[in-house]
């Protein structure tokens, strides 16, 4: 009878045992290969560079950093000189203002002039970035790159707003960059650690959240269903 006990609770330990391992896989192991996740994101946004039409001195500047503006609405105004051909011996010059005009909705992102300055032509005025439509770029270790393609699921935690949002990866890039990362070995003698990283795009509905290019952003990248 010890002894048939003894079976009993050998089989019924090893049993558990073996759920407890898989337990453990499952939790611990297997989610490596259900997501991927990186701090290495920012906030990103397509900008616009918005340059003077000729040579002249800035007369007005109706614009400053972060301010709201239109399509069409007046950045600037130029005071263009320009000098003509004459029939008498002096040359005709002609002083003709000119406005720098805003291409998009959007908000300034950086200030380029002040009144009085002299430009030239296509000297950058301002940078627009059209807030609402900003993305997470992130970049991803090259060897789980073969995990990610577009259409995948992405949490996306802004720590500056303090909120996780639900995204999409849009694209991923084509080609890599080396990402080298100091360490103490370094002082020590050592060397660098190089990385190899693809740029992926995440796009994510941050409706209600005042977000702006540059703020850094922490994702999850889910490479497979991990309930299957």
């Amino acid at each position: 009878m010890p002894n048939t006990r003894r079976v009993i609770f050998i089989f019924v330990l090893i049993i558990v045992l073996g759920f407890l391992a898989a337990l453990g896989y499952r939790y611990w192991y297997q989610p490596a290969y259900d997501f991927f996740n990186t701090e290495d994101a920012v906030v990103s946004g397509s900008l616009v560079r918005v340059v003077a039409p000729a040579a002249g001195q800035i007369t007005d500047v109706y614009f400053d950093v972060g301010t709201t503006v239109k399509q069409n609405d007046a950045l600037a105004t130029v005071k263009v000189v320009s000098v003509a051909p004459s029939i008498s011996t002096a040359p005709s010059v002609s002083r003709v203002l000119a406005r720098v005009i805003s291409p998009i909705n959007g908000t300034v992102a950086s200030r380029g002039v002040n009144v009085g300055d002299t430009v030239a032509p296509g000297q950058p005025v301002a940078i627009l970035v059209d807030l609402n439509s900003l993305s997470v770029t992130a970049n991803v270790d090259e060897i789980r790159a073969k995990e990610i393609h577009a259409g995948l699921a992405v949490d996306v935690t802004i720590p500056a707003v303090g909120h996780t949002f639900r995204g999409t990866l849009r694209e991923v890039g084509s080609a890599t960059t080396d990402m080298t990362t100091a360490t103490s070995a370094i002082a020590l003698g050592g060397s660098s650690d190089t990385t190899k990283k693809v740029a992926v795009k995440i796009a994510f509905d941050y409706a209600g959240y005042q977000l702006v290019p540059g703020m850094s952003a922490n994702i999850v990248i889910y490479t497979r269903d991990s309930s299957k």
